[in-house]
């Protein structure tokens, strides 16, 4: 709640307007939320960020088990190879697991993941300013 909090709903996510005052009038004036823009989540989306949010939490995951099974992530698998060389992930068959020494790089290594993160860093030089997401260091 407040302005520009971010809401995961079923559906996808919502945020509010992010400066205080209009979201204060949004608020008063209008018999809505003050909801500024919106995403809606497709399946690809959700089994996605199921799988991210394991691998964040647990620090692996394994994309044979449940729906990951049926899908290909020979790419993103493909783009873990600079992580393995560092000593940062051991990949184990269809198990990932990020090491130790890979803790720092846990978002890095989550953002392979992200198609929506991989259609930012696709854009042209010349395309029109992309939304911004935090970023590791």
């Amino acid at each position: 709640m407040g302005a520009s909090a971010i809401s995961m709903l079923p559906g996808g996510y919502t945020q509010n307007i992010t400066a205080v005052a209009p979201y204060a009038r949004a608020l008063a004036d209008a018999p809505c939320l003050p909801v500024a823009r919106g995403v809606a989540r497709t399946a690809e989306d959700t089994l996605r960020g199921r799988l991210i949010e394991e691998l964040m939490c647990t620090m692996q995951v394994d994309l044979q088990a449940g729906a990951a099974a049926e899908h290909d992530f020979a790419a993103e698998y493909a783009a873990l190879q600079p992580f393995v060389e560092d000593g940062f992930v051991l990949l184990d068959g269809s198990c990932i697991r990020v090491m130790e020494a890979g803790r720092p790089f846990l978002r890095n290594v989550a953002a392979v993941f992200d198609t929506h993160r991989q259609a930012l860093s696709s854009t042209t030089p010349d395309a029109a300013p992309q939304p911004r997401f935090a970023t590791a260091l």
